[in-house]
């Protein structure tokens, strides 16, 4: 079984320079077979900010490891004033198949871009879906 109550995002991005204004924390619950073969759990992100400013008050979703996969299923939450929502999937086995998919719908323009430079390009109501397929490469 694995529990992380609380984890400072602040203290796990000092090492990464360009996540060191990234503040909020997380909670991870977990249970998994002693060869990691299968498995699940739930986390939670609360007080999500960035520079102080917050962008989610909370994004939580499950973990579920089951045939050699790691997916990340039901993730849900409030980001820059809008709809969070989110899968993904994640295989060594089969790379092909990795991806990731998230929709935010009717986000805050400018709270959502505020972490980047020009942070005014966005401003009003906006929707955002990302697909990513992640191709690791396997040595």
């Amino acid at each position: 079984k694995l529990s992380l109550r609380g984890a400072d995002l602040r203290r796990l991005g000092e090492g990464i320079r360009s996540a060191a204004p990234l503040s909020g924390r997380v909670d991870l619950t977990a249970t998994f077979a002693g060869d990691l073969s299968t498995g699940s759990g739930q986390f939670a992100v609360r007080d999500l900010a960035w520079e102080n400013k917050e962008l989610a008050p909370e994004v939580r979703g499950r973990l579920i490891v089951r045939g050699g996969q790691l997916e990340l299923d039901d993730l849900q939450g409030r980001l820059a004033g809008g709809t969070l929502r989110g899968r993904g999937r994640l295989t060594l086995a089969q790379p092909s198949r990795n991806f990731v998919r998230l929709t935010l719908d009717n986000a805050d323009g400018r709270r959502l871009t505020a972490p980047f430079a020009g942070a005014d390009v966005l401003d009003g109501e906006t929707d955002v879906v990302v697909r990513l397929r992640v191709y690791p490469e396997v040595r």
